[in-house]
């Protein structure tokens, strides 16, 4: 597994249990084999994700998961987030190289 840090910190995705896109953007650090920290933030049926994690709700205007934080950087959108991981890790590659695959791999 890959120790890839940023400024000494390491990737730090908060997410969901019942989150799509913390799921999606999980998947990509998982296939990428880049060393990460899941933080999970906690939810039940009754109060849903209340209250808001900290760290989410200051990072995100949306106060949602899936938040990735590399050293100073924060990314909230697991678009976003997923592109941030090609560019940091190109291989193995997740999206197709070339201009016209990655714009249709985003109606996919």
């Amino acid at each position: 597994m890959s120790s890839l840090r940023a400024n000494g910190a390491p990737l730090r995705l908060y997410s969901g249990p019942l989150s799509m896109f913390g799921a999606k953007a999980q998947i990509a650090i998982l296939e990428k084999d880049l060393g990460h920290e899941v933080i999970m933030v906690p939810f039940d049926m009754e109060r849903l994700y209340e209250p808001k994690h900290p760290e989410v709700a200051r990072i995100n205007p949306k106060r949602q998961v899936p938040v990735l934080v590399h050293g100073e950087l924060e990314i909230f959108d697991s678009t976003q987030i997923f592109e941030y991981l090609e560019d940091l890790a190109p291989d193995p590659p997740l999206w197709p190289s070339e201009l016209l695959g990655r714009r249709l791999a985003y109606w996919s």
